[in-house]
């Protein structure tokens, strides 16, 4: 069989060899390539996500974009969504771009079906995110969640960390603790855990990926969230930009600090202490009672690093 082509990208950022790497392989139609061989290469690229972006086949519910680890599959991964999004209009419809009217893209996940646009002002994609948000019942006491965070632990000789943090699935299968720290220099202490703290999650919430979501406020203006933010996983390690953890920020800030049937915007900030810094955008709408989500959308921008051939 022909090699498959193949492109990596920077992803949540404008600038080359900053933001969060993604590896992207397209998918012929009719092509045999298997589940287990996609692990596989997934885990030959190495990067946090490797995605398989099928040929089109016009198919109602979008075009059919694989997720994976180099360990598991996903249904949904954020950073993966906006790279495959911005390759799709900066390599496949490059003669589009010229037009001041979005582009609309539709994608086939394995956690629904993606509505997107992409700026071609601004180069940005915007993604309407399945969500099936859940704040789960049983908050993680802090000694456990802070057990494999020494230096964190440490540093807080005034007493200043919360007695438990909450867990937030977006869908099910992608879950975050939320960690919030009052300062960035508590930020700067954390650190990759060892071992996964154990949680108990509500069903049918409870399988999939756990991370630690860790951020800071740094700053408000109207309906605006500025945050710092750092996501760290046993296995993952640290990930420069992870917007599956993003969205479920927003949401569960929006839920929690929101206004019913407000419109609630953030801004966060990642990867700035592994020095690849990324910009993500989210933006969250409450239904009337404000204790539902209507809306979650995540934007940023990505860029092409290297375009090649791969044989398997």
């Amino acid at each position: 069989m022909a090699p498959y082509r193949i492109a990596t990208l920077d992803v949540f950022t404008s600038q080359r060899f900053t933001g969060n790497q993604l590896g992207l392989v397209h998918v012929p139609k009719d092509s045999p390539l298997s589940q287990e061989v996609k692990q596989a290469i997934a885990k030959e690229f190495n990067y946090s996500e490797t995605v398989f972006l099928h040929e089109d086949t016009g198919a109602k519910e979008g075009r059919r974009l694989d997720i994976f680890t180099p360990y598991d599959e996903l249904p949904f991964a954020g950073h993966p969504t906006i790279g495959a999004l911005c390759y799709i209009a900066q390599e496949e419809r490059k003669a589009e771009l010229s037009s001041s009217t979005p582009l609309e893209i539709l994608l086939s996940l394995k956690a629904g079906t993606v509505k997107a646009t992409y700026n071609t002002s601004t180069r940005a994609a915007a993604a309407q995110v399945p969500h099936d948000v859940h704040i789960h019942s049983q908050p993680l006491p802090a000694e456990e969640f802070l057990a494999g965070q020494r230096d964190l632990r440490q540093a807080d000789s005034g007493n200043e960390l919360r007695k438990s943090f909450e867990a937030v699935s977006i869908v099910k299968g992608m879950t975050f603790i939320m960690g919030e720290l009052p300062t960035l220099e508590y930020l700067g202490e954390v650190t990759v855990p060892m071992e996964a703290p154990r949680l108990t999650l509500d069903a049918p919430w409870n399988k999939g990926l756990a991370g630690c979501m860790f951020y800071t406020e740094v700053g408000k203006e109207g309906n605006l969230t500025k945050c710092r933010t750092r996501m760290v996983e046993s296995k993952i390690g640290e990930d420069a930009a992870t917007g599956s953890a993003s969205c479920a920020l927003g949401a569960y800030l929006a839920l929690t600090k929101g206004e019913a049937g407000g419109q609630c915007r953030y801004d966060f900030e990642q990867g700035v202490e592994m020095g690849r810094r990324s910009m993500i955008r989210v933006e969250v709408k409450l239904d009337t009672s404000g204790k539902g989500i209507e809306s979650v959308v995540l934007a940023g921008e990505a860029v092409v690093v290297m375009k090649g051939e791969m044989d398997v």
